[in-house]
């Protein structure tokens, strides 16, 4: 740290600027140093009005080890910055107690980039982001989040130390930059793009996320019953808690279409499916995080001849993915081959040398 030696007489207040190269990464600009109340014994205060330029970053940190937020949810979850910006931050700090340091700054940034703790990147970043020592707020960030332009406002719903805060988005999302959001096998089934809205919710103990979508535009190109065409609308909604070491856990519903749980994990800032349920229909289903992902259909009639591409291995491809361990079927009439095999009831595991062993129960057919 630098040290300033005033060798002139105090009056009640006094003041100094001087230039710095950088502080903890930031280049700093002009600064002025403050210094009020200096014949009152214990009222003596010392103002600092600087400015830093330096990468997001160095914000993101600050903004999680700082006093704002490093006793919650936020200073535990997985983010990383990049890009550059300008901060101008004026502290105000009572010697007699640290305690009660105010703070009031802004940072202004126009094309960094924010990795998010599913691993997906909001990039060309730009707009303001104000804050205190117990808010943040902004009236207009923008970028590109999942391909699409994307539109954020942030508000702080409970000022303190930590803050409760809210940021609130409208964004469009291109299938081809789902991958890290549902899983590559996922999303490159996945055609266009579509509208959605969401609610970001930092709380104390946990970071949730609310997403909505009608998915037009959006087309599916997997068999029936999961095809969809870019014309169609079916609405979604997405669940999203961003948890320690890594973790997120997402549940989404579209009513009589699909539903499910899906639990990833990051290692080296890649993120991964790890588990989860997922069932195609009408029920909802429900599990606890576990490794691996059980598949469940129901269904009153299905073909089963298009989805033999996704159940064989195909040359040149690994075949269906690892995390998945389970699969079952309740079919009212199935057809395979040409053949009505009538009614099926079916369930699957994987052993552990990659095999696939079960039971299937019906009119025409049954076995192990």
């Amino acid at each position: 740290p630098t040290t300033h030696n005033y060798t002139r007489p105090w009056s009640s207040a006094a003041s100094d600027v001087y230039k710095r190269q950088d502080l903890s990464g930031q280049k700093v600009s002009d600064s002025t140093v403050h210094l009020s109340q200096l014949a009152r014994t214990g009222k003596q205060v010392v103002n600092v009005s600087t400015g830093l330029q330096g990468e997001l970053g160095k914000v993101v940190e600050f903004l999680q080890q700082g006093p704002l937020f490093r006793q919650s949810a936020f200073s535990e979850i997985s983010l990383a910055g990049k890009g550059h910006g300008a901060m101008q931050l004026d502290v105000s700090i009572p010697l007699a107690d640290a305690s009660g340091t105010r703070v009031k700054g802004e940072y202004k940034t126009s094309g960094a980039s924010l990795q998010l703790p599913d691993g997906s990147w909001l990039n060309s970043l730009q707009g303001k982001l104000d804050f205190t020592e117990r808010s943040l707020s902004s009236s207009g960030l923008k970028g590109v989040m999942f391909g699409g332009p994307i539109a954020i406002k942030v508000n702080t719903l409970q000022a303190g130390q930590p803050p409760i805060v809210e940021l609130n988005a409208n964004g469009e999302a291109h299938a081809n930059r789902m991958g890290p959001l549902l899983g590559d096998w996922i999303a490159r089934e996945l055609k266009g793009k579509t509208r959605w809205q969401g609610r970001m919710l930092f709380d104390t103990e946990k970071i949730s996320l609310d997403v909505s979508s009608d998915l037009k535009g959006l087309a599916s190109v997997f068999p029936y019953p999961l095809a969809k065409e870019s014309t169609e609308t079916l609405p979604l909604q997405l669940a999203v808690n961003f948890l320690p070491e890594s973790r997120t856990q997402l549940a989404f519903s579209m009513p009589a279409f699909v539903n499910g749980k899906l639990y990833f994990s990051a290692d080296k800032q890649v993120t991964e499916l790890v588990g989860g349920c997922l069932l195609i229909g009408k029920s909802e289903i429900s599990c606890a995080e576990k490794k691996g992902l059980s598949v469940a259909l129901e269904q009153p009639i299905l073909d089963l001849d298009p989805w033999d591409i996704y159940l064989k291995k195909q040359p040149g491809d690994e075949g269906m993915p690892e995390v998945l361990t389970a699969m079952s079927a309740k079919l009212g009439t199935a057809f395979y081959a040409g053949v009505n095999m009538a009614d099926i009831d079916l369930r699957l595991d994987r052993q552990q040398d990659g095999s696939w062993q079960g039971k299937v129960q019906g009119d025409r057919i049954k076995g192990d």
